[in-house]
């Protein structure tokens, strides 16, 4: 878990800086895709929080 979050605070740091080259530029490309990448982002990480809560219980009953 610690990992995802890793990366995720990685995404979320690139995307940042993308937006400011974007804004410095004074093109707006970038804030119509921005809301994209993070719904991506979101719906990988609750992907997993799912997969790892099903394997805890899925471990709870099994043992």
């Amino acid at each position: 878990m610690n990992y995802i979050l890793i990366i995720f605070l990685l995404f979320i740091v690139l995307i940042g800086v993308a937006y400011y080259y974007d804004f410095k530029k004074n093109k707006r490309y970038f804030k119509k895709s921005i809301r994209d990448i993070l719904s991506l982002i979101v719906i990988v990480l609750g992907v997993y929080i799912l997969s790892e809560l099903g394997n805890k219980v899925l471990e709870y009953f099994y043992k």
